[in-house]
């Protein structure tokens, strides 16, 4: 990977060899529209040489730049496109504009006449993207908030994407085909394949909604997995025992992370895929009677690794001393979301994006020890339900997520594509 957060030294604002060796691919020059940005972002303190220094509104412990800096964002990470789309829709607004509206018409269409034919995991990684474009967008075909340019631009490209994502299905045996990437990784990367029952790791569901698979508009499924400190016979007692506990984390060894894709077959199914997008590793070290972090990892799916070389699985990991963007919503994993500035006199605007450290990054969500346990983190409901331990064989939370996507707008809107009727015109 180039360098952190995707960002190129000495860029050039072009398309990119995703792909296909040639830039002026249909893919690498829709892959381009969708992703590759300029952000204006504040350096925490984290980096020296953002200084000077001083306080994010709301935010006393943590030091920003005074000063903006300009990133080059190639986007070739475990993101969404069209990016920020959290807080406010930004990232969408510029493909609705020239250039990039014309520029992405006109590689949507060049993509759907073409008979090149594409790898299965090619297709996989590229609907995972146009239909997450979809999804963003749809959220701006409403004609009472959209000038009638906007939502002209909106609507048609609504239909090119719909258009793609039907032509990049794949059927329901070559979804099954598909690489699990992860085993690649751990391999290649020598750390615990968390799917083997030898590896000691649990995958556990305390609450079947998870925060991560909202942000996603359920087109993705992640999986948690815990590693017991010591091996237990009882395991629905230990895994009870995890409410109880003050500290989770001092009798874990260590908890991940998994995120998988769905996919829609060519029949209009949504349907779970062994896909992996990104994968966090947090292990813990006990003294006493305190538990500290071991060690973070953090693994993101690159399409170029991916598509070129899909014997490597495609996920790279993050060093300690990559920059991410600070996440502003707590759950918020969008790419270079503006953050909150909560200061009193100016409540609920939001400020440029901020680059952090890994560990910031980590510890805005687990606690600046890293050792939080946020599935359990939680005041306890009454009638909460028990934990659950899941089969890694199986795809339960993804099932619970396309359940959730089925009764959404956004699909109901997609499937009528899927089905030969006409395409609706509006956001109802």
């Amino acid at each position: 990977r180039p360098a952190a957060c995707g960002a190129q030294s000495n860029p050039v604002d072009t398309p990119q060899s995703i792909y296909a060796a040639n830039p002026d691919d249909p893919w690498n020059r829709i892959f381009y529209s969708l992703f590759t940005r300029r952000v204006e972002a504040r350096l925490s303190s984290d980096f020296p040489e953002g200084a000077p220094f001083g306080d994010l509104d709301g935010m006393r412990h943590l030091q920003v730049s005074t000063r903006l800096i300009e990133r080059f964002e190639m986007g070739d990470r475990a993101i969404d496109p069209l990016y920020p789309s959290f807080i406010n829709l930004k990232g969408a607004k510029q493909v609705l504009e020239e250039p990039r509206y014309s520029l992405l018409v006109a590689a949507l269409s060049d993509a759907e006449k073409e008979s090149t034919p594409r790898s299965a995991v090619a297709r996989a990684l590229m609907q995972s993207d146009l239909w997450a474009a979809f999804d963003i967008l749809y959220r701006m075909d409403d004609p009472r908030a959209a000038e009638d340019s906007t939502l002209r631009h909106v609507r048609v490209l609504l239909v090119k994407l719909a258009q793609l994502i039907q032509k990049t299905a794949l059927t329901e045996a070559e979804i099954e085909a598909l690489p699990n990437n992860y085993e690649a990784t751990a391999t290649r990367f020598a750390i615990a394949n968390f799917f083997e029952a030898s590896s000691g790791w649990l995958e556990m569901q305390w609450f079947p909604q998870r925060e991560h698979d909202t942000a996603a508009d359920f087109r993705r499924f992640t999986r948690v997995f815990i590693k017991p400190s010591r091996p237990s016979q009882r395991t629905q007692k230990f895994l009870e025992s995890l409410l109880k506990a003050e500290d989770p984390s001092m009798i874990l060894d260590g908890v991940a992370l998994v995120t998988q894709l769905l996919l829609i077959d060519s029949r209009g199914e949504i349907v779970p895929s062994a896909l992996t997008s990104e994968v966090q590793v947090r292990l813990f070290n006990h003294d006493g009677n305190t538990s500290r972090i071991a060690s973070v990892q953090v693994f993101e799916v690159s399409r170029k690794e991916f598509v070129n070389r899909p014997e490597s699985g495609g996920l790279l990991e993050e060093g300690e001393h990559a920059s991410f963007y600070l996440p502003s919503a707590g759950n918020d994993y969008q790419f270079a979301s503006p953050v909150f500035a909560v200061n009193m006199n100016s409540p609920g605007l939001t400020g440029p994006p901020v680059l952090v450290s890994l560990q910031t990054r980590c510890g805005f969500c687990h606690g600046p020890d890293l050792t939080g346990v946020r599935t359990f983190s939680i005041v306890h409901p009454p009638h909460a339900p028990s934990v659950k331990l899941l089969r890694p064989a199986s795809y339960t939370e993804a099932d619970e997520d396309i359940a959730r996507k089925r009764n959404r707008n956004d699909w109901k809107i997609l499937r009528q594509y899927f089905d030969g009727r006409s395409f609706p015109a509006a956001n109802p």
